[in-house]
């Protein structure tokens, strides 16, 4: 996957699923109050375009 849109629950993307997306993987993770990954996870899963609904 190139980009992922979440609006669901925390927790639902981990690093280990970042790291089987496409390089330069974009993560909108909308989840409010908690994001369904925080940004650092993230960018150790190699996204390289991180937002949060925070």
């Amino acid at each position: 996957a190139d980009v992922f849109i979440g609006v669901s629950r925390p927790g639902i993307l981990t690093t280990e699923l970042c790291k089987t997306m496409n390089k330069d993987a974009i993560v909108f993770a909308m989840a409010n109050p908690t994001p369904e990954i925080m940004p650092d996870e993230a960018k150790a899963g190699g996204v390289r375009v991180m937002a949060t609904g925070r």
